[in-house]
């Protein structure tokens, strides 16, 4: 990945400890290497994200909205209609109190 790093050896050096520095110089060059695919992806998104917003501003006017309205209104129109002729042609069992009684 990343050409190794000349640091300075102490003459006693221990080698668990070294194997220690090294697998942490590792692991913070691939931090640094999500970090960057992050930030690019990040950028991406933001881009597209623009690309949408400005691709709604421009397609959706105001005619659109005029006919999602009357859309919508058509729609309540008819749910209304259904519910009224569902109550009025609903059958209703008419009961005296004395077929009550006679159960």
């Amino acid at each position: 990945m990343y050409p190794p790093i000349a640091t300075d050896i102490p003459s006693t050096s221990n080698a668990s400890l070294d194997k220690v520095v090294f697998q942490i110089e590792r692991l913070s060059g691939q931090i640094n290497i999500v970090s960057i695919r992050i930030d690019e992806a990040i950028q991406e998104m933001s881009a597209r994200g623009q690309q949408t917003v400005s691709s709604l501003t421009n397609n959706f006017n105001k005619d659109t909205v005029e006919h999602v309205k009357r859309m919508l209104f058509l729609f309540f129109l008819a749910k209304g209609g259904e519910e009224i002729a569902q109550k009025k042609y609903r059958k209703r069992i008419r009961l005296s109190k004395h077929d009550i009684e006679r159960l």
